[in-house]
């Protein structure tokens, strides 16, 4: 039987608690060297999700995840559970098994993959079990700083792009519910000189 990774805690029930009700959360921000940092933003920028966050939405994630040591043998998360945490390989091999799917893999997780951003999104159960193949090492985020990147931070976008909205001549009949609707509509692009 695989063993469980230390920090996770299972819950039979979970409630649906809008982790956002606390206006005084400040997300986690833990020191990494350089090229711990870059890694992760590498990691970032191969998710499908988080690629096309802001840079303040991506240094949170960056901040906010922990180092987690993993053992051959340990279970990440197990389908049908809920969880807490966001994972992204930094070291290691990492096989996706499905219970319709029976022994065999379905998938492998490596250096730069992540997974269970899904379940965080819509608290719902995990989708899949994830086993550490061999020993190495992912990044976690946990739910209350994973939610406050994707919703809190597109928030202060969206009014950052509205206040931006009524600084341009055409757009000045609209009501603010309408350069609101248009700013959460908008992507932030960043260009490197």
């Amino acid at each position: 039987m695989p063993q469980r990774i230390s920090m996770t805690k299972r819950r039979a029930v979970v409630k649906a608690v809008d982790e956002m009700a606390d206006p005084n959360y400040k997300p986690p921000k833990i020191p990494k060297p350089a090229a711990a940092r870059a890694r992760i933003y590498e990691g970032i920028a191969k998710n499908e999700l988080l690629s096309h966050l802001s840079d303040a939405q991506k240094e949170v994630i960056v901040n906010g995840v922990i180092e987690v040591p993993t053992s051959a043998g340990d279970a990440v998360i197990n389908e049908g559970e809920y969880g807490n945490h966001f994972y992204m390989v930094d070291q290691g091999c990492y096989n996706v098994f499905l219970r319709t799917a029976g022994d065999r893999p379905v998938a492998t997780y490596r250096t730069g993959d992540s997974f269970g951003e899904l379940a965080l999104l819509y608290n719902s159960p995990r989708a899949a079990t994830v086993l550490c193949e061999e020993n190495g090492v992912l990044w976690a985020l946990e739910r209350k700083a994973f939610r406050y990147a994707m919703k809190q931070m597109g928030e202060e976008k969206g009014v950052t792009a509205a206040g931006f909205l009524k600084t341009v001549p055409l757009l000045a009949p609209l009501t603010d519910s309408q350069r609101s609707a248009v700013a959460h509509l908008m992507d932030e692009l960043s260009y490197k000189d």
